[in-house]
């Protein structure tokens, strides 16, 4: 924060343990708040079916077979997780 405020013109800036209070003229006093703000990632884990080489598949505890092969994929397994980051 010092260097922040000494980028903007304020040159004389000091923390309170450089400074002693009782020696300054002018006071500013200045809280600084950290805001944290929680982001989500999503993770998303699936298998895809190759209907178009492969077309029988095993899905739920059955096979499951087509006469002629498909030009879709099918998804097989999927599951999402989230995991959330703190930024501030």
């Amino acid at each position: 924060i010092v260097y922040e405020l000494q980028k903007l013109g304020f040159y004389n800036v000091f923390t309170q343990a450089e400074f002693p209070l009782d020696k300054a003229k002018n006071v500013i006093y200045a809280r600084i708040v950290r805001n944290i703000s929680a982001v989500p990632f999503y993770q998303y884990n699936y298998q895809l079916i190759d209907q178009v080489n492969k077309p029988c598949y095993f899905l739920g505890g059955q096979f499951y077979c087509s006469q002629t092969p498909t030009d879709y994929y099918a998804i097989n397994g999927f599951s999402e997780q989230i995991l959330m980051s703190a930024n501030s």
